[in-house]
């Protein structure tokens, strides 16, 4: 574990000795740990049967107590440099303690750069237009137009233009409900997730279901996922300890892909077959998207072109 810059090299452990273990490592049963002789630097690294503490786990004190305490530019030194490797599933983890920030092991970074942002509120909803440039792979780009429609609901719509590179690849959108109660051929509806505050000091219980644009070569999944830890509070205070996946797939090639999806609230005694049915895409020339969704008292339509979305009142 190192320091790296424009001003060199700063060893931070070596991960040579096992006694800087911290004792939550060292003393936890079943664990394994010994020094191996594949190493980067030094005498040897350390191997430690890492997939018996979950989805979280450290802690290690840093060997070289030289630079105990001491501060370091962000000129000097700007990456942070860990040196690992594993047999049978990649491990997640972060290790904590060492910086500001979480050091997050087997996450997968999203790699994008931020090319405009822009919010903007009206009495029918708010929408926001991001694009993002070096989406993933370089040279791809993602335009994603969000809807928060007045009454409930939400629309995203995504245009995803690849760069050479990403052919063949998977891309879609993607939402995550804590248990799917149902589902039809391009929609999925959760369970309660318990009573909720309204806005005139009442409870009600809260469910949501999401629908998916379709067409020629796209497909729906779906996952149930079950973490090793998962912070997911309700509010009468259980938690939730699984979670499901749903979400649309499309094959990448070299042309751009439209994806767009809708979620709204449901009401306990409401049919989700007959709310989906409500839920309209249309596709428009060039990449276009209008997206019909029932509000409270009536309808409201998303209109999503190149130039961003407008949010349209109906009855």
């Amino acid at each position: 574990l190192r320091l790296e810059g424009p001003a060199g090299t700063i060893l931070l452990d070596g991960f040579e000795s096992p006694a800087s273990w911290h004792g939550n490592i060292a003393k936890k049963a079943g664990v394994r740990l010994r020094t191996s002789e594949d190493h980067t630097e030094g005498a040897g690294s350390q191997e430690v049967n890492l997939g018996i503490f979950g989805d979280q786990f450290c802690t290690r004190i840093l060997e070289q107590k030289a630079i105990h305490g001491m501060t370091f530019a962000v000129a000097d030194y700007d990456t942070v440099r860990f040196d690992y490797k594993f047999k049978g599933r990649p491990p997640r983890a972060n290790l904590r303690g060492l910086f500001a920030d979480w050091i997050d092991l087997g996450d997968h970074p999203l790699h994008c750069e931020v090319a405009s942002a822009r919010v903007e509120q009206s009495a029918a909803g708010a929408v926001g237009d991001l694009e993002f440039t070096d989406y993933i792979a370089e040279g791809s780009r993602l335009g994603r137009r969000i809807g928060l429609v007045e009454g409930g609901g939400l629309v995203v719509v995504d245009r995803f233009t690849p760069a050479p590179q990403a052919a063949g690849w998977a891309a879609g959108q993607l939402w995550q409900l804590y248990a799917i109660a149902q589902r039809g051929p391009d929609w999925f509806a959760s369970g309660s997730d318990g009573p909720y505050p309204q806005a005139d000091g009442s409870t009600s219980e809260r469910r949501m279901l999401v629908k998916f644009m379709v067409g020629e070569g796209t497909s729906i999944h779906e996952e149930r996922v079950v973490p090793g830890t998962m912070h997911a509070p309700r509010a009468d205070g259980s938690r939730q300890t699984t979670y499901h996946t749903v979400a649309s797939r499309h094959l990448v090639g070299t042309s751009p892909i439209t994806a767009a999806m809708a979620v709204v609230p449901l009401k306990t005694d409401d049919d989700p077959a007959t709310v989906a049915d409500q839920i309209l895409f249309e596709r428009i020339d060039g990449g276009s998207v209008h997206v019909r969704l029932p509000t409270q008292g009536g309808s409201a339509t998303a209109v999503c072109t190149s130039d961003g979305l407008q949010i349209r009142s109906g009855k």
